[in-house]
């Protein structure tokens, strides 16, 4: 599977298993948005390498999109670039190919996703 990193910026203070404001992740696939205002139409899905907690919380799995408009998600896939990220819920499961929905995430993070090499 193809691995990427996260770098936090927001939440600012962001410290986690790998480090401050940076989590590994493997790509899951991706997921169809919810066809509502403000949400994209399609995001990663990706699985967190070390869980970290969040409000208390595993966090196992995240979505990302990119951030700004003019950036798309396969270009975050090929050369990395702003997302917006969303933690999945404890006892929610999303799967590659699935439609999300808005009660699957809850928006946490924003930060510079890149692939590996």
């Amino acid at each position: 599977m193809r691995k990427f990193s996260l770098s936090v910026g927001e939440p600012w203070d962001f410290e986690g298993p790998d480090g401050q404001n940076n989590i590994e992740l493997e790509l899951l696939g991706e997921v169809d948005g919810p066809n509502v205002e403000n949400w994209a139409t399609s995001y990663l899905l990706l699985k967190v390498i070390r869980p970290f907690s969040f409000n208390g919380e595993a966090v196992e799995c995240l979505v990302a999109a990119p951030r700004y408009e003019g950036e798309s998600l396969r270009s975050v896939f090929q050369n990395g670039g702003t997302v917006g990220v969303g933690r999945v819920l404890p006892g929610r499961s999303i799967h590659p190919g699935q439609k999300l929905l808005t009660s699957d995430t809850q928006y946490c993070i924003i930060g510079r996703l890149d692939p590996h090499s």
